[in-house]
């Protein structure tokens, strides 16, 4: 798989992600993952770090969740988000 492929993949993932857990799909509409709410990346684009501590989240935490690579820190403060099988406290 190339790499454009592969980082097109984790985008679409990471969409997912974020608007199961209550963010608007126009909030995650850029080209720039970068910029979205809460994403953190590395100097080379990267995803490195989800910072969700400070926006009212609701939903659910998908379990794509898993499937995002290079993902270093998921901060979620004191929320309380129900992921399938398991209640994140």
């Amino acid at each position: 798989m190339s790499a454009e492929v592969q980082e097109a993949i984790q985008e679409l993932i990471l969409r997912k992600v974020l608007v199961d857990l209550g963010f608007s799909t126009s909030s995650v509409s850029s080209s720039n993952k970068c910029g979205w709410k809460g994403v953190i990346c590395n100097e080379i684009g990267d995803l490195k770090e989800l910072k969700m501590s400070r926006f009212s989240l609701r939903g659910f935490l998908a379990t794509e969740i898993g499937l995002l690579i290079g993902i270093e820190a998921i901060d979620l403060g004191e929320k309380k988000i129900k992921a399938e099988n398991i209640q994140l406290v």
